[in-house]
């Protein structure tokens, strides 16, 4: 489990359509953390908050910043 896994999630979960539909069949965090792990991507929630932070550091556009953000209240949304 690391950062890069989150940063690589949180990068491909727009594009990814296959990855994208897997996610909403999850119903709770754990299912989609289960889910992530054995995609070879898994990480902690600390993680991807940490990943989050890092992607909106890095974005030069307030375009790019409102994406990572848009995943980041959609992940929150598994209870």
């Amino acid at each position: 489990m690391s950062l890069q896994n989150a940063l690589i999630f949180i990068r491909n979960v727009g594009t990814n359509a296959p990855l994208r539909k897997a996610c909403y069949k999850c119903r709770t965090k754990s299912d989609l953390l289960e889910l992530l792990h054995n995609e070879g991507i898994g990480f902690t929630e600390n993680e991807f908050e940490e990943a989050v932070n890092v992607s909106l550091f890095k974005c030069q556009t307030y375009d790019e910043a409102d994406e990572v953000k848009q995943t980041e209240l959609w992940f929150h949304l598994f209870a």
